[in-house]
């Protein structure tokens, strides 16, 4: 999920025209970059395949490809609201998740990701109006 959104946080400096929306894609980079790492590092760890299995998939909370284009072909407002829109649904999304996996988890390392992300995520979120 987190792979597919760094092509659209890779657009925010030349796509948008105020700094708040420049602020909050470094930030969601940030948080996102640090949690890929974490993540492959998790991943390699158990000994799972390579393959991503939800590589192209359209599920909740992934940017698809379709949006990627559109908000390729935007900016300044026009391109802030879809981004924020977005992201917002990725936020969504990944707090859904990163709940369960708090919730229902039993390997100590990914539920403590789990809780680091919905504190990353709550940052983010006043963020995204």
């Amino acid at each position: 999920m987190d792979e597919q959104l760094v092509p659209m946080l890779d657009l925010v400096d030349s796509r948008t025209g105020t700094a708040a929306v420049r602020d909050l894609g470094r930030k969601a980079a940030a948080s996102t970059k640090s949690e890929l790492l974490d993540l492959r590092r998790l991943h390699d760890e158990a000994g799972l395949p390579a393959e991503n299995p939800h590589r192209g998939m359209e599920m909740p909370g992934m940017v698809s490809s379709n949006q990627l284009a559109q908000a390729g072909a935007l900016r300044e407002a026009d391109f802030d609201n879809h981004f924020k829109k977005c992201l917002r649904d990725h936020l969504d999304q990944k707090e859904r998740l990163a709940l369960g996996e708090k919730s229902s988890g039993t390997e100590p390392q990914t539920v403590s990701l789990a809780s680091r992300v919905l504190r990353e995520q709550d940052q983010l979120s006043a963020l995204v109006e």
